[in-house]
């Protein structure tokens, strides 16, 4: 029974070998990563540079548009007007509106009126200048709207003219058709 036990040992020793190989060459577990340090909060972004159409305010005008002088009148603003860095109009009128330059018989009474703001004028002669700029503009924009009512009505009627102009050249050429047809026979 020796040879069986030997031969059984020799066995158990190969096999606790082959292990013992399997197991050097089987790669180890790495120890587990270490634990991600916790997130630092980004740095703050610049503030961005304000976006408006606008662009940036420039030299206040002499002589402001009529928008502006509409703004003062009613209300909103004391009537300023400055040029813009962005295209010709001014720098209230560059958010989309349109800047229409003033009409020249306002100009004085306009100025009146800037001049008492600055001045601080009593209420009442400041009501009094508004009322005033505000009858020349409907008189100046009214004259100007009346032109163009004309100006309408005087190409309607060229354009009637032009039709009856039309209408009798076709007429001639069809009678000197029928004419010229009557003598060739």
């Amino acid at each position: 029974m020796a040879p069986r036990a030997t031969k059984a040992a020799r066995a158990a020793r190969t096999s606790a070998a082959r292990a013992a190989r399997v197991a050097r060459q089987a790669p180890q577990p790495s120890p587990p990563p270490p634990a991600p340090a916790p997130p630092t909060p980004p740095a703050p972004a610049p503030p961005a540079p304000p976006r408006t159409p606008r662009g940036e305010r420039g030299a206040r005008r002499d002589v402001p548009c009529l928008g502006c002088v509409r703004s003062l009148l009613a209300g909103r603003s004391d009537g300023s007007c400055y040029d813009s860095t962005r295209g010709g109009r001014c720098f209230r009128c560059s958010s989309g509106h349109t800047c229409a330059s003033l009409p020249a018989g306002t100009l004085p009474v306009v100025r009146l009126l800037f001049e008492a703001q600055e001045n601080a004028a009593p209420a009442s002669r400041m009501r009094a200048l508004r009322a005033a700029v505000r009858v020349c503009l409907e008189a100046h924009l009214g004259a100007e709207e009346e032109q163009e009512e004309e100006a309408e009505e005087e190409e309607e009627e060229q354009e009637e003219e032009e039709d009856e102009l039309v209408a009798r050249r076709a007429r001639i050429v069809r009678l000197l058709t029928e004419l010229v047809g009557l003598l060739v026979r």
